[in-house]
């Protein structure tokens, strides 16, 4: 009866050691799995790249195209001008729109530039020159900051362009909300 005991203990040793042996390398290979197919589905994520839109530039604006927005910055002594009529909202998530920053003195910059609200992004596609004309120059997308020179766009983000959630308004609203401030459609129309 001890040699039975002795045998099944024996028996059972090995099957533990064996056990012992086997679990690591099965708990490894679940993980060594789960960790593939997170990767896969990361890659798949990332492989869904956003893709801007072509863009097009509009017709260079005129002094009375332009409106003044109620925005007040900290660092400069600057009016910002939105001209309401290129305002797009595209359905690649970014909004487009030609800016003009004037001095006291008269001097005037002039940008056709886009924000995508869902990333908190900007860039300019286009410099107004001194003849009058667009100046090709597309940058890449930068991060808004709410400081010195970004400040007037983190205004426009905030309080024009943009919701809360990340998702910019439609291009009726924008257009509203630039030429009326923040009120609402039907406050409008009444």
């Amino acid at each position: 009866m001890f040699k039975y005991f002795s045998t099944v203990r024996r028996a059972c040793s090995r099957r533990w050691l064996l056990l012992a042996l086997i679990t690591p390398l099965v708990a490894n290979a679940v993980d060594f799995d789960s960790y593939e197919q997170a990767n896969q589905f990361n890659e798949d994520v990332q492989k869904e790249v956003w893709l801007e839109a072509p863009v097009a530039i509009p017709d260079y604006p005129e002094d009375d195209d332009l409106t003044e927005l109620p925005v007040q910055l900290n660092t400069a002594a600057l009016t910002v001008l939105v001209d309401v009529d290129s305002v797009s909202a595209g359905e690649d998530g970014v909004v487009r729109y030609t800016l003009a920053l004037r001095s006291r003195s008269g001097a005037e910059n002039l940008f056709y530039e886009g924000m995508r609200c869902s990333t908190s992004e900007w860039k300019t596609y286009a410099y107004g020159s001194a003849q009058g004309k667009w100046r090709i120059n597309e940058t890449e997308w930068r991060p808004l900051v709410n400081m010195g020179s970004g400040e007037y766009r983190y205004s426009l983000y905030q309080g024009f362009l943009c919701e809360p959630s990340g998702r910019h308004l439609r291009t009726r609203e924008i257009q509203q909300r630039l030429r009326y401030g923040r009120k609402t459609i039907d406050d409008i129309n009444r």
